[in-house]
């Protein structure tokens, strides 16, 4: 009778151990930072729009402060700026948005927790072209004699591109007047495009793009019908 009762007891405070020892919150966890750190990394994208930098594409370095809290992200701090007030906050609303946080767990799950992220960007070639769309759209305009004459169309426009300079226009494929075209190709021999990063090792190389354009009356979707 005594054995069971010395059994008894000792089983009682095993298991009353085991429940004192509280679990580990997710933020302890190496791998759910780690997880948190890439779904971050992976949302965050060159800033393209660099104009006001001295030498053009610089690699960017930052750190970021935030709150987790039920796969959120907030109350986002700078603790390290990458020089640029513009580029600090195309970053941290990049950080805001990113939606493939991973999952709290655990008794911790509903507790916020405050994480540091270090960003280091680099331009890549998508980032490259995407700055390349950018400053063609932003330098095509809508010719002012065919918008007198409520002219519209689309057009595919291929070009070479050599260190920010532009050469060998040529309208590929067209459903536009040749008011439209003439004024397409005039503005195309006047572009100065940004030049390449030198990471990319793209100086002195000839790439060749082809862009369509649409220079519509009205705010609709343009149904450009290309054929190579």
């Amino acid at each position: 009778m005594s054995c069971r009762v010395y059994a008894l007891v000792a089983l009682v405070i095993f298991f009353a151990g085991c429940a004192s020892t509280p679990p580990k919150p997710y933020w302890d966890n190496p791998e759910w930072v780690a997880a948190l750190n890439t779904a971050i990394r992976s949302s965050i994208r060159y800033p393209y729009p660099l104009k006001e930098a001295d030498n053009g594409w610089p690699t960017l370095h930052a750190i970021m402060q935030f709150t987790y809290q039920s796969r959120q992200l907030h109350a986002l701090r700078v603790i390290k700026s990458t020089g640029s007030d513009k580029i600090d906050y195309y970053i941290a609303r990049q950080i805001m948005n990113v939606k493939n946080t991973p999952w709290p767990y655990g008794s911790y799950a509903p507790v916020p927790h405050t994480f540091q992220v270090t960003i280091d960007l680099k331009p890549t070639q998508d980032s490259f072209y995407e700055a390349l769309h950018n400053d063609i759209e932003q330098h095509a305009h809508y010719p002012f004699a065919a918008l007198l004459n409520k002219q519209q169309g689309w057009l595919i426009v291929s070009f070479g591109y050599r260190d920010g300079m532009v050469s060998h226009v040529a309208i590929i494929q067209a459903d536009a007047s040749k008011t439209i075209e003439n004024a397409v190709i005039n503005e195309f021999k006047h572009f100065k495009l940004p030049p390449p990063p030198k990471s990319l090792n793209l100086a002195g190389k000839t790439l060749h793009f082809t862009v369509p354009f649409c220079y519509l009356l009205q705010q609709s979707k343009c149904f450009v019908n290309y054929s190579p």
